[in-house]
């Protein structure tokens, strides 16, 4: 098996994993688990790189995209290469593609993802910083 094609089944693996757990939150976990508050925000005062995550998914659950990203823009930004790999894998297997999106493509959207995650939580922190002045 080639690692692009071990990369597809794992994304899309972990793609059913993540809808399963949201259609149970959503139909029945609600009322068996609370969303429990960010450890690192309690004990140090500052955001953590996912503090925000849960709501900005809920938002987008709903489908407000808007305060998704303002929630957390990793969220959206994640949906949205995750669902435009899986398709433009699935069009290649299907069509048998020989015009084919290098690897490196997605490579750089991962690294473009971990430098919005930063960025954004060093935003976050400084601003929150600043306001506390």
């Amino acid at each position: 098996m080639s690692n692009r094609t071990y990369a597809y089944i794992v994304s899309l693996a972990a793609g059913g994993i993540l809808a399963a757990g949201l259609i149970f939150y959503f139909t029945a976990g609600k009322e068996l688990f609370a969303i429990p508050g960010c450890v690192i925000y309690q004990t140090t005062g500052l955001w953590c790189p996912a503090c925000g995550g849960t709501r900005a998914v809920l938002a987008l659950v709903h489908g407000d995209v808007a305060k998704a990203f303002l929630y957390h823009p990793i969220v959206p930004y994640s949906v949205f290469v995750y669902t435009v790999y899986i398709l433009e894998e699935t069009r290649e297997r299907l069509f048998h593609s020989r015009r084919r999106v290098p690897m490196s493509f997605w490579k750089g959207c991962v690294l473009l993802g971990l430098v919005i995650l930063a960025g954004n939580t060093l935003l976050r922190n400084i601003l929150l910083f600043c306001s506390q002045k």
